[in-house]
């Protein structure tokens, strides 16, 4: 075994009280939570008079942005975190094109990122983060601004302005975007729906291309929910 983590008090996450117990770690994969008197592992750490627990989840985070030049994450990973949901808020890194590029560039070198976008759909994205390595997990949303972006239309562009051809491009981002793993579609309703007059349900935009996802129209339940972050803050709607 690779990990054992003796004699701490386990928060199992299942709201259960502690309980005391170690824990043994083979392949990644926690194989054991019991008393485990004289096993071994290549490394053994004392957790005496500590609580061992599942990783919290930030589920609203932006270290999308400076994970190119921090993938250590260690101000979150210290504190706990082990996964963050990034891509909030309708901004996100991908997908990127000519149009968006060096928006996209000038936004990364404000967190300190001095490499190329090499990158254009969002599973080259994933790939580049990827083969990076970092050390937390992270699930990612499809950002509306980004896929606004990647045609050449920012927030100040209303959904009538929009033509066929950057609608029918969006489309298409969008569902690669899911294809290569992506779980939402996120907007800032701030920007967009409040302001622009972007419609949720607009047929073309939402309902061809996210539905096929599990996501159904505004007015219906929805079977994955479609975040909206109206004000910076982020609201589930649907079931």
């Amino acid at each position: 075994m690779d990990i054992l983590i003796r004699n701490g008090w386990v928060a199992d996450g299942t709201g259960n009280p502690l309980y005391p117990a170690d824990v043994m770690i083979g392949d990644d994969r926690i194989v054991a939570v019991e008393r485990l008197h004289n096993a071994q592992a290549a490394r053994i750490i004392d957790a005496g008079g500590k609580i061992v627990c599942p990783g919290f989840i930030d589920c609203h985070s932006h270290t999308d942005w400076t994970i190119h030049t921090n993938p250590t994450v260690q101000s979150t990973i210290r504190q706990g975190v082990t996964t963050e949901i990034v891509g909030n808020c309708g901004m996100g890194n991908a997908p990127t094109s000519d149009l968006s590029r060096e928006y996209v560039t000038n936004r990364l070198r404000e967190y300190c990122y001095e490499g190329p976008i090499t990158w254009s759909t969002f599973a080259e994205y994933l790939d580049a983060i990827s083969q990076m390595g970092t050390s937390c997990n992270l699930a990612w949303f499809v950002s509306h601004g980004a896929i606004r972006e990647s045609v050449g239309i920012g927030s100040s562009t209303k959904s009538s302005d929009v033509t066929k051809e950057q609608m029918h491009t969006m489309e298409n981002h969008v569902r690669e975007a899911m294809e290569a793993g992506a779980y939402e579609l996120v907007f800032h309703a701030g920007d967009y729906l409040r302001t622009q007059g972007v419609s949720l349900s607009d047929p073309p935009f939402l309902d061809r291309v996210v539905i096929r996802f599990g996501i159904v129209g505004p007015h219906e339940d929805y079977h994955v929910p479609l975040l909206l972050s109206p004000f910076g803050y982020s609201t589930y709607r649907g079931s």
